[in-house]
């Protein structure tokens, strides 16, 4: 969390917005409303879970902001302090979470045991074939046209191809666990992926994917082309 970076992106986005607020209809107070979300999004203020009295208070300041109020003469000074506040907050919250899906994803995977058609690597990935498909396997520097749907263990979904134009990206360029994965199945075939953190994202926050998440995908084989030949208009996902 860089505060200069964010007090100053703030700043300008209130600006904007003070400048567009007067006699907004219904309409252009949505869109306001939704400025707002987007801003506390992107500044992370959603990561500071703030109470009523904490967000009245920073409402405030946005609302000083909004009427031409200058920093404090000592900005220099309680800055730093602000900062180191702000970043161990975030951090203390950010450690619950990541407990909290620790123990989500081990009674996730505990579940799991004894599935029926379940397969599991070495890696730790698991997965379910829901058809082979031909016989003939992508390599690991395969290129493939997949249409693909992925999901946290809760079905929250973060990411889906789009049917009518399938995504299309080389094994090399994704995470281990679905480079893996899609080794297992051949053009035509089904195949559904349950991969660890370790082979996805690890402890990083991703925006949908919280640090330590399991993703589940389910991925349809539409055509596999070995390298070099790639499809044309390859886009790079999922990284």
């Amino acid at each position: 969390m860089n505060i200069r970076k964010i007090i100053t992106a703030t700043t300008i986005s209130i600006m904007s917005l003070a400048s567009i607020a007067n006699a907004a209809t219904e309409e252009e107070k949505g869109f306001i409303k939704l400025f707002g979300q987007i801003l506390a999004t992107q500044a992370g203020v959603v990561d500071l879970s703030l109470d009523k009295d904490e967000l009245s208070a920073l409402f405030a300041g946005m609302e000083a902001s909004v009427n031409g109020e200058k920093l404090p003469e000592n900005i220099q000074e309680i800055g730093p302090k602000m900062q180191a506040f702000l970043e161990g907050r975030a951090n203390a919250l950010n450690a619950k979470k990541a407990e909290k899906t620790a123990g989500e994803v081990a009674e996730f995977w505990k579940s799991l045991e004894g599935k029926e058609g379940l397969q599991k690597t070495e890696s730790g990935l698991a997965y379910e074939i829901i058809s082979a498909g031909d016989t003939r396997l992508p390599k690991e520097d395969s290129f493939v046209v997949i249409n693909y749907k992925g999901t946290l263990i809760d079905g929250t979904v973060f990411d889906e191809s789009d049917k009518e134009n399938p995504a299309k990206f080389s094994l090399n360029e994704v995470i281990p666990g679905f480079k893996e994965g899609l080794q297992k199945v051949g053009k035509g075939g089904k195949i559904k992926l349950y991969i660890p953190a370790n082979l996805a994202y690890g402890d990083a926050n991703i925006p949908g994917i919280p640090a330590g998440s399991t993703l589940i995908f389910d991925v349809d084989m539409v055509d596999v082309a070995d390298a070099p030949a790639a499809p044309a208009n390859m886009p790079q996902m999922p990284q």
